[in-house]
């Protein structure tokens, strides 16, 4: 891949990342940085803690979200008004 299509590649990954940032704080969701971290934690309720390695996702793009409810949810898409809905709570 040449390099201004892997740059127009990183682009719209961060401007759909920041989309969904956006909208999760919108909704009262807060960001974690996990960036030095291998295995996170999502506490919840009423089930087991689910545990994430986040060595599985290293090629990946996406936010891990988790309502403190449901399994942890792993978003990489591009609209997340219509993505999440349902999923965030």
């Amino acid at each position: 891949m040449p390099n201004d299509d892997w740059g127009e590649v990183v682009a719209d990954n961060d401007y759909y990342q920041g989309l969904t940032r956006q909208f999760l704080e919108t909704n009262g969701y807060k960001e974690i940085d996990y960036t030095d971290s291998k295995i996170l934690q999502f506490p919840l309720k009423d089930k087991p803690t689910d545990f994430i390695s986040t060595t599985e996702y290293l090629n990946e793009w996406g936010i891990f979200i988790s309502n403190g409810i449901d399994s942890v949810y792993f978003y990489n898409g591009t609209d997340p008004e219509i993505d999440l809905n349902g999923i965030i709570k």
